[in-house]
């Protein structure tokens, strides 16, 4: 056999050795892919564990409505706050600069 051909051989070897390979490591990757991805059934560690939340919200919460409603002996009385105007709100010594628009043309 000639130094040619013994490497082409060698080289053969190599490369059915490497097919190999990447065919695990592709089945592998396969393999966990799934694990992590894949379909998954939940299941409970401790199936005592939602025994916690059947007493704790079996009661509704107060809604503010119900903490606003009035009893028997109180009174309601409604107090209508004043709102201050735009010109309440705006300082009287402000400079003011007036623009007349006449037809498109502004006069200052």
């Amino acid at each position: 056999m000639s130094k040619t051909e013994e490497l082409l051989q060698e080289t053969l070897r190599q490369n059915r050795e490497l097919m190999k390979e990447i065919k695990q490591l592709n089945e592998q990757v396969a393999y966990l892919t799934n694990k992590l991805y894949g379909r998954h059934s939940e299941k409970m560690e401790n199936p005592g564990q939602l025994s916690l939340l059947d007493n704790s919200f079996t009661d509704p919460e107060q809604t503010g409505n119900q903490s606003e409603e009035i009893s028997e002996n109180q009174t309601a009385v409604l107090v209508k706050r004043h709102r201050r105007t735009r010109s309440e709100i705006i300082s009287e010594d402000l400079p003011v600069k007036e623009t007349i628009n006449i037809a498109n043309t502004v006069i200052n």
